[in-house]
């Protein structure tokens, strides 16, 4: 917790740097409330009534959360204290789905009752990185000047994630603000249900992502260190591209263990 607090008031002292969506916090009504799950210490979150998020900028949308879920590792990560720069009170999340309540202006892509997935990243769709389509990549939806002096650059802007990656709210709430909604929202067909559709926003695009840069091709061998959400789901990747996967979780410490989970599987 020291940590924390040093790493703040370092982030104090070098502000911030401007961003394409005006202001990274979200303005939250005065009359209407929601319920969301928010971080008020080390391995201490709450559910409390906080503001009902607002439309500040003209790509915004708000999206009313049907389904959100846990990031194993991400969140772990927060609830332990472990990542610095995150302020008390901020509301948790980054993998989330639900349906669009309501859209600024110049939303042309998403309509109002639509069921969409939003992805953890929030990317503007418009600078260097984004036309490449690396959108984790984006330079003006991450105000932190700090991660830019921690790391050499910063990255784009994640929901709920502490002051290093933007300080927006997440979606572990009843409703979130969404900036780029055309760009960091996904129509979801209403036949595919929230339980598979849900896990487009981080777990099966980040488990693809390792299984690309791994290079996995068919007729390889691959052996998984985890066996969590993304080991199981980079697993059936593999399967997916026609390899061999061998998966091991890093408790299987003996090798009747491991060869009893090759068997199974």
């Amino acid at each position: 917790m020291a940590m924390n607090a040093i790493s703040k008031m370092v982030d104090n002292v070098l502000g911030k740097k401007p961003v394409a969506d005006g202001q990274t916090r979200p303005i939250r009504s005065e009359t209407e409330t929601m319920r969301a799950l928010t971080w008020q210490g080390k391995r201490n979150v709450k559910v409390v009534d906080v503001g009902k998020p607002l439309i500040t900028h003209p790509k915004d949308a708000i999206i009313r959360i049907t389904s959100c879920t846990i990031c194993s590792g991400s969140d772990s990560h927060l609830f332990n204290g472990e990542l610095p720069t995150i302020d008390k009170g901020l509301v948790l999340g980054h993998e989330g789905m639900g349906i669009v309540e309501s859209i600024g202006d110049e939303v042309k892509k998403l309509r109002v009752g639509q069921r969409v997935v939003i992805a953890f990243d929030i990317a503007c769709g418009e600078c260097e990185h984004c036309l490449k389509q690396q959108y984790t990549g984006c330079e003006v939806t991450n105000d932190s000047v700090l991660q830019e002096k921690f790391y050499g650059h910063a990255c784009s802007g994640i929901f709920g994630y502490s002051r290093m990656l933007g300080n927006y709210d997440g979606s572990q709430a009843e409703y979130v603000r969404v900036p780029f909604a055309d760009v960091t929202c996904y129509p979801v067909p209403n036949e595919v249900p929230d339980e598979k559709a849900l896990y487009m926003s981080d777990i099966a695009c980040t488990s693809l992502h390792a299984t690309e840069l791994g290079e996995v091709k068919e007729g390889d061998t691959v052996a998984i260190w985890g066996l969590g959400p993304i080991g199981l789901c980079a697993a059936r990747w593999c399967q997916i591209k026609k390899s061999e996967a061998n998966r091991c979780h890093r408790s299987c410490s003996r090798p009747a263990e491991f060869g009893a989970y090759q068997a199974r599987h």
